[in-house]
């Protein structure tokens, strides 16, 4: 394939894209137009022929297309078209470098750039007007510093882009180190006997208690390394949201306390409302709305909550939390799109997950398999499912609609309440907030909006001009930075980057080893629905960069949780590497992607993400034997409920040891000891049912029991690790080579009588 043409349909249509709807002219030379719009307007065309020569056609059409838009009169122009596309039909392939036309492009730039100093800001119908000007030269050269410069831009170390977006680029780039720190914050948590009278009501029991000063868990049968882990992550999430708003991270005061009775039962919640209305918690006028909802409040400080993963149970107890602990006044009352925005920015930077009460909901978008989709309509529904995949998943959606001018007005947010800010409302309220965190201008705009009505007016008057510039602005920051390519980089060998970045033999193989494992492990109704793994040039930046610092800084690579850490004051330390770090799997000594994914793969901790059907796009890096892969980044809840079993059903070869790991599955035991492990990992559904799976010898369950550790979401073999969903038998000694395994699943009931088989290697 030829170096250049391959882009250029790109760049036409990028060309069609940026026009306004007219063809902006320049007049043509009459004698009286100074020389360098005439030199700029022969060097566009000369371009164009010398691409022809070289049987470069594509290229050529756009020149000639700029051309015109440079003011040639589109009649003469027409017949040396015709006359270059007869001689590009003559050429059986192009040639191997375009030397000459180069010389004519540079001249054109240079020419169309000595002509910004003379046009006026306004576009006219007269003439080219300088937007379009600068439009048009960076369309040839985007690395034109008189362009940029004329656009108000400079370049940073994330790109193109104007003074006050590389501010806010620094800014973030602030918050992400403040995000790692925010993980050391001490949190000291107390356990002790639960007084909660609802707990007690429900269960005829005490319970336990999990407390830190005015916060407290309360429960019955939650493991209490869970209560404590919830508790400690919600209170470090509330830090940050402080930060963002004051620049200063403190652990929150709280003026009221903020209980949370977490049940671990779905029945138990219709008893909770019974009991607290019996006992006046809670009226009867709204006991049959409460029903309908995930949790209530009870007395005015006790929320009782359904049961929910971790992850979701944190961001409840952040919003109460963050409610206690800024609003401090009598009355005070935020503008609910400040405070689903913020709260939900701050979820999904530090815990990974958005509020689930005001958070993307599945509407027409959705759609069973995209087999039958066209190839727009497939990129928009892959764009679209990355809207629940975290903060980088949620912002990659909402870039793309702004790209494609879909994106909501900020004034569509302004609502009387939170529920009613859903969906690509809610997303637009987070990254407005976002950019209000860059700019240094929430917490004012906070206290500027307070217990007003949600007008125009009112949020013009707190920013200080009109929505219409900010929304400009705001448009500018999300799709910032530039990453164009002109023509002129792409004929000098330059690749554009716009899109999905090609990828390298490796990391094709990589891709399509990954795919076909997760394929394997599931069953045959979901495998059409599971979307296929992309890399994601970001987070494969983060991960080759945590790598990099692993190999500077061995010692935290051989220590847990250490190996997934940046420290500031290390060697090789960055913020993206420190987020890749926390949000990958890790493995040292590999040979190359299949030797690292295989290790992943014989372990139960690392294994698991791989296997998430709702894993969309990953991250890479593989620095002197240290691979890191971003499993965690863009993770989308999978629509359906499903299952995945590992290994595979009727799987052959399978590895008869267990690949030792850290943290250790069952601390102080000897993993080299340990047979190759079987995971069942259960999406929506039963994910936290009391399951019973066996390993059984032979192919059938009437096979001798193999003993092996049993972990289970609610009863770990290593009490510091619960991943949710995930049922992990581990054998208590190597298998036997070359024989037939069944595993059993009793209780789960999406899929009674849940069996399969595997077979070991030689």
């Amino acid at each position: 394939m030829r170096r250049v043409g391959r882009l250029s349909a790109l760049l036409v249509g990028l060309v069609a894209a940026l026009s306004l709807g007219r063809t902006p002219t320049i007049a043509a030379d009459d004698g009286n137009a100074p020389s360098h719009r005439a030199t700029a307007q022969a060097s566009l065309i000369e371009s164009a022929k010398a691409l022809a020569r070289k049987g470069y056609p594509d290229e050529m059409r756009a020149f000639f297309d700029m051309a015109e838009e440079a003011g040639v009169d589109p009649a003469s122009l027409e017949k040396e078209r015709q006359r270059a596309e007869r001689r590009v039909a003559l050429l059986r392939k192009p040639a191997k470098h375009v030397k000459g036309a180069i010389r004519h492009v540079e001249a054109a730039v240079e020419a169309l750039a000595a002509e910004l100093s003379s046009t006026e800001d306004t576009n006219g119908a007269e003439g080219m007007g300088r937007a379009d000007l600068i439009r048009l030269i960076l369309r040839i050269d985007s690395d034109c510093e008189a362009a940029r410069a004329a656009g108000r831009q400079v370049r940073s170390g994330h790109g193109w882009v104007t003074e006050r977006v590389a501010a806010c680029l620094d800014r973030r780039d602030e918050i992400a180190k403040a995000l790692l720190a925010a993980r050391q914050l001490e949190v000291p948590i107390t356990m002790g006997v639960s007084n909660s009278r609802v707990l007690l009501g429900v269960y005829g029991e005490k319970g336990r208690v999990a407390r830190w000063g005015r916060v407290s868990i309360h429960a019955a049968n939650v493991p209490e390394e869970k209560m404590r882990r919830v508790l400690r992550e919600a209170v470090r999430a509330t830090a940050v949201g402080r930060y963002l708003l004051t620049g200063r991270m403190q652990l929150p005061k709280l003026r009221d306390k903020a209980e949370l009775v977490w049940l671990d039962a779905s029945p138990l919640y219709d008893k909770a409302i019974d009991w607290c209305r019996d006992n006046g918690q809670i009226t009867r006028k709204d006991e049959s709305f409460l029903r309908s909802l995930g949790s209530f409040v009870a007395g005015g400080t006790t929320r009782v909550c359904k049961p929910r993963p971790e992850a979701s149970m944190q961001t409840i107890l952040v919003e109460d939390i963050w409610s206690e602990a800024y609003f401090v006044k009598d009355g005070d009352r935020p503008q609910p799109t400040l405070k689903v925005g913020h709260l939900n920015f701050v979820c999904l930077s530090y815990l990974g997950t958005g509020l689930p009460s005001y958070g993307w909901k599945e509407t027409k978008e959705a759609t069973r398999g995209t087999s039958d989709l066209d190839a727009e309509a497939r990129k928009r529904h892959e764009m679209w499912r990355l809207a629940e995949a975290g903060l980088l998943g949620s912002r990659s959606w909402l870039r793309y609609l702004t790209e494609q001018g879909e994106a909501p007005a900020w004034s569509k947010t302004f609502r009387a309440q939170m529920g009613l800010i859903k969906g690509d409302l809610c997303l637009k309220a987070t990254f407005v907030t976002q950019y209000l965190h860059e700019r240094g201008l929430l917490d004012d705009v906070f206290k500027a909006t307070d217990k007003k009505k949600a007008t125009s007016e009112v949020f013009e008057a707190a920013i200080g001009y009109d929505l219409a510039t900010f929304e400009n602005e705001w448009r500018e920051w999300m799709l910032a930075p530039d990453t164009t390519v002109g023509l002129l980089q792409q004929l000098r060998g330059a690749k554009a980057e716009e899109g999905p970045r090609e990828t390298t033999a490796e990391e094709r193989e990589l891709l399509d080893y990954l795919d076909g494992v997760r394929q394997s492990c599931l069953p045959g109704n979901v495998r059409s629905d599971v979307v296929p793994l992309a890399l994601d040039a970001e987070l494969s930046a983060g991960c080759a960069w945590h790598a990099e610092y692993l190999s500077k800084n061995p010692d935290q690579a051989a220590a847990w949780p250490d190996a997934h850490e940046e420290w500031p004051d290390r060697e090789g330390f960055s913020p993206h590497g420190g987020w890749a770090g926390l949000h990958s799997v890790i493995a040292p000594g590999s040979r190359d992607a299949r030797d690292a994914i295989d290790g992943w793969l014989g372990t139960f901790y690392h294994r698991l993400p791989l296997l998430d059907p709702g894993l969309v796009r990953i991250g890479w890096g593989l620095v002197k034997g240290y691979a890191v892969l971003d499993s965690g980044s863009m993770v989308a809840p999978f629509p359906y409920v499903t299952h995945a079993m590992f290994p595979p059903p009727r799987a052959t070869n399978v590895p008869r040891t267990f690949n030792p790991e850290l943290p250790n599955p069952v601390p102080g035991a000897d993993q080299s000891a340990w047979g190759y492990p079987i995971t069942l990992q259960v999406f929506r559904g039963d994910s936290e049912a009391a399951l019973s799976m066996t390993l059984h010898e032979g192919n059938g369950p009437g096979g001798p029991v193999v003993d092996c550790h049993y972990a289970t979401p609610d009863a770990p073999t290593n009490p510091e690790i619960a991943p949710a969903g995930a049922y992990c038998l581990i054998p208590k000694s190597h298998l036997k080579p070359g024989t037939t395994y069944t595993v059993v699943v009793e209780g789960l009931a999406d899929w009674p009588g849940l069996t399969w088989h595997f077979t070991t290697g030689k």
